[in-house]
């Protein structure tokens, strides 16, 4: 079940991450983070019929800190479309915002690792990596959004791999301990 605000942020980081690729120079790169962009933005959507998303954390810690990264990230789009940010700075804000959004799907895919799709993240690795080698241009605005997907799909593979062996120990006699 997607996060509301973690999907609405993403589609909004998305769109930050896509016009800094394509102002960067990345051309072909570019179409995977557009792709990126479109799934965003459609489960996004289904993440507001609450038979397939949650609307939040119940945590009050949690939920304020929701809002600071919708209202950063909202910020930054502003800021970005209102000013004449240098590509690689448009770039940074996307790959920042965008990270920290991800934590959140990190401590879940750790906790709850049944609730994240293995394949789905996995395929998303080879996908971003083809992205990333398609772009045109490499320089830093071009390259940034592209490789971090790539990274930021390996990172989640790697938490559900880790919540999955944590959980398998869980309450094994002499069994590591694993807390996030």
């Amino acid at each position: 079940r997607p996060h509301r605000i973690t999907w609405g942020v993403w589609s909004l980081i998305g769109i930050l991450g896509v016009g800094s690729a394509f102002e960067g120079g990345a051309a072909a790169g570019a179409y995977v983070a557009l792709l990126y962009l479109v799934l965003q933005i459609t489960v996004f959507g289904l993440s507001l019929n609450p038979k397939f998303g949650k609307p939040g954390s119940e945590n009050p810690g949690e939920k304020k800190i929701d809002l600071a990264i919708t209202v950063i990230a909202i910020t930054a789009i502003v800021v970005w479309q209102s000013t004449d940010m240098p590509t690689w700075l448009a770039a940074t804000i996307a790959v920042v915002a965008d990270a920290t959004v991800l934590w959140f799907t990190l401590r879940g895919a750790w906790r709850h690792p049944q609730t994240k799709s293995l394949f789905a993240w996995g395929i998303d690795i080879p996908a971003a990596t083809l992205g990333a080698a398609a772009v045109a241009t490499f320089t830093f605005s071009a390259m940034a959004y592209p490789v971090y997907l790539a990274v930021s799909n390996l990172a989640v593979v790697v938490a559900i791999l880790g919540g999955r062996t944590r959980q398998k120990y869980k309450g094994m006699r002499g069994s590591p301990k694993f807390n996030i």
